[in-house]
């Protein structure tokens, strides 16, 4: 018999005793549950349901496009299914209820047909080793240590704590001090970069680990990297970072939105762990910075929209969290807009399958495949938006 993924979160919503419990100090408040009529909410459970109806396979494995193409494998790759478990874990820290947890548990059992024990050190690799597997990047395994703290902060359950432990172990194996005086590689065994996206997660996963043991070593770290980033990466001119250093020197300029919500995220962490009102400074610049160069006005009533990479706008969106959390009087228009933006395209940008393209500012009538990755940011904007909004 084969268990469907709606078996098993079936299943563990029925284990009983199965209660969501805060276990360690998060900057973020979380504990308290939202209206679950809230429009944010209906949105995200709306596309939970679509992402099921058009993605789910049958073993609880996901695929990555819809409609799938000719050439697809069947199986989404370790980056756009590791948004959907992001996502997933959003949706329970704010509903705070069995189904929600018992949601984001199931896509993390499934999580493990990515993991590759053999290697060393262990870690996730971009595709199911069962299957031929594939690259090992630093910053996909760091997105997923920071869902294990999550788990672990919602079920007590120290095999979290020690899954995000061994995750540590993997992405520090990366960190390099003999080319450009530090910094972490992109991916295991090529040294041609070191990324904004293998650094910034880094340094918040140093953070939580810190928040959730007291061991000074991740607070040592996460110092360490960010300083890193700040001296190789951060462009002064438009206030956020670049995305790259090669092996040369040369530097690559492009800017992406989640490549400064991870420094604002760390930084807002870190200025809650030590009072250090230089990282909350740093924190507001990161904010007002990237709102000024990424979130521009599409209407008269003050909507803006941000770039069409809706994942990378969703990483930026918690560290807009994430400062308002330990900022409250920050402007309230960083941690609002987004979900503005999402809530001004829904539903008039939806498709006829109820997706929503990557341009939020628009309908998108192609016919090209719209990505799984892209479906599973509207969850975590319309969740990360919920905390606060509702």
């Amino acid at each position: 018999m084969t268990i469907s993924h709606r078996h098993r979160v079936t299943a563990l919503a029925g284990i009983a005793g199965l209660t969501v419990t805060n276990t360690f100090a998060q900057a973020t408040p979380e504990a308290t549950p939202v209206n679950p009529d809230a429009p944010l909410i209906t949105i995200a459970e709306e596309m939970w349901a679509t992402i099921n109806r058009l993605y789910a396979g049958e073993n609880g494995e996901y695929r990555p496009n819809y409609p799938t193409q000719p050439d697809d494998r069947n199986i989404a790759y370790l980056w756009p299914f590791s948004a959907l478990v992001s996502a997933l874990g959003a949706r329970a820290r704010v509903r705070q209820d069995e189904e929600s947890l018992a949601d984001f548990l199931a896509a993390l059992e499934t999580l493990e047909i990515y993991f590759d024990p053999e290697s060393t050190p262990p870690g996730y690799s971009s595709f199911p080793p069962i299957y031929g597997g594939g690259d090992k990047f630093y910053d996909d395994n760091q997105w997923l240590g920071l869902d294990f703290l999550h788990a672990y902060a919602l079920t007590n359950d120290e095999h979290w704590l020690e899954k995000s432990k061994l995750i540590w172990e993997f992405s520090m194996s990366g960190w390099d001090e003999i080319d450009h005086g530090g910094g972490i590689y992109w991916k295991e065994g090529d040294i041609s970069t070191k990324n904004t996206c293998s650094n910034g997660p880094a340094a918040v996963h140093n953070m939580m680990l810190f928040e959730a043991t007291g061991d000074p070593v991740y607070l040592e770290w996460a110092i360490k990297i960010m300083a890193w980033l700040e001296a190789t990466l951060y462009d002064d001119l438009s206030g956020v970072y670049w995305d790259n250093i090669d092996i040369g020197g040369r530097i690559d300029r492009t800017r992406y939105t989640y490549n400064t919500g991870t420094p604002m995220e760390a930084s807002a962490r870190l200025y809650q762990a030590t009072g250090d009102v230089t990282w909350l400074e740093k924190a507001k610049a990161l904010a007002t910075s990237s709102f000024e160069r990424f979130a521009v006005v599409i209407d008269d009533n003050g909507v803006r929209t941000f770039p069409p990479t809706p994942w990378f706008n969703a990483v930026l969106q918690r560290g807009y969290n994430e400062l308002y959390a330990v900022d409250p009087d920050s402007d309230p228009q960083f941690i609002e807009a987004l979900p503005a933006s999402l809530l001004r395209a829904w539903p008039q940008n939806l498709t006829d399958d109820g997706l929503l393209p990557s341009d939020w500012s628009r309908q998108d009538a192609s016919s090209q495949p719209l990505d799984l990755l892209e479906q599973a940011a509207v969850i975590e904007i319309a969740s990360l938006g919920a905390m606060h909004l509702s």
